[in-house]
């Protein structure tokens, strides 16, 4: 589980606070990802990537982030940007593109005792 800390310095470098809710808008952008890692959610798991080629040469990359805090779930498509890339990159988180990501057995068997 991945878990930025973030000071009050870096949410103020934001420039903004995003609100983002899956009902609302389709996707999110970098900051509506950071805002919510400053609010205390954490990433979960492998995050998955979704890609999409317009003439064969525009490329638009969704990366869809599991997040949680506390009890609360929710998966965060989010438009790839420099900030997210740069997320990726330092953090070292594990990215697969959509559909080939398999969850890890003991995960499905631990959800199926609830």
């Amino acid at each position: 589980m991945l878990q930025q800390h973030y000071d009050s310095a870096s949410i103020e470098d934001m420039m903004a606070y995003r609100h983002w809710h899956p009902e609302s808008e389709k996707y999110g952008g970098g900051d509506s990802l950071a805002t919510r890692l400053f609010l205390g959610w954490a990433i979960q798991g492998v995050v998955q990537l979704e890609e999409h080629w317009y003439a064969g040469t525009r490329r638009v990359a969704i990366y869809y982030f599991e997040l949680s805090r506390a009890d609360d779930r929710v998966t965060m498509p989010v438009i790839a940007n420099p900030y997210v890339d740069q997320l990726i990159a330092q953090t070292g988180l594990a990215v697969v593109m959509v559909g080939e990501y398999q969850r890890p057995q003991r995960e499905i068997d631990m959800e199926s005792r609830v």
